[in-house]
């Protein structure tokens, strides 16, 4: 019973995530566009379109590793925990340099 409690809300609550980026993202075109003009509106669409893919080539890295942060910070294992954190970071930093450089 527990398990189907933390299921349920596990997807209700991921549910209204994704319907509030959604209607973030519907609200904020207009704005945008009357802001910066359909020129600039473009190159801001390009860069979000960038973001999109770097998402897609996350492969599950982040989930897999909150998992093990929990687990590793559960166990009192912190030099793991430590060398962990410190290899996410980096990874996600070179990845944010990648995404940086196919704009330039």
């Amino acid at each position: 019973m527990k398990r189907f409690n933390y299921l349920s809300i596990s997807l209700i609550t991921d549910f209204f995530s994704k319907a509030i980026d959604i209607i973030v993202k519907l609200l904020s075109v207009p704005i945008l566009i009357k802001f910066y003009g359909i020129d600039q509106f473009g190159l801001i669409a390009l860069v979000i379109s960038f973001n999109v893919v770097s998402l897609f080539l996350d492969n599950g890295f982040k989930a897999a590793g909150i998992k093990q942060i929990s687990k590793l910070f559960i166990e009192k294992k912190y030099k793991e925990l430590w060398n962990l954190s410190t290899t996410s970071i980096f990874f996600y930093f070179i990845i944010g340099i990648l995404n940086s450089a196919s704009l330039i």
